[in-house]
């Protein structure tokens, strides 16, 4: 069970990983974008700045669990 439980989230890691990235490419290909309005910019920049804390949130919680399975295994 521990195993598959592993396998789950290193899979869900990975994707939080993917989503980061890709959100982070998001802002820059904005920032680089010159036909966009500044206030525009601003205000997506700030919408996918949420995204990547809720990502970051889901992160630290995979972080967790990993960290407490591997606990259980040491007992």
């Amino acid at each position: 069970m521990n195993e598959h439980r592993r396998i789950q989230l290193s899979a869900s890691m990975m994707v939080c990983n993917f989503t980061v990235r890709n959100l982070l490419s998001k802002i820059a290909a904005l920032e680089a974008n010159a036909q966009v309005p500044v206030e525009e910019k601003i205000s997506e920049i700030k919408k996918i700045k949420d995204e990547i804390t809720k990502v970051g949130t889901e992160i630290d919680s995979i972080k967790k669990e990993i960290t407490l399975l591997n606990s259980y295994n040491l007992n």
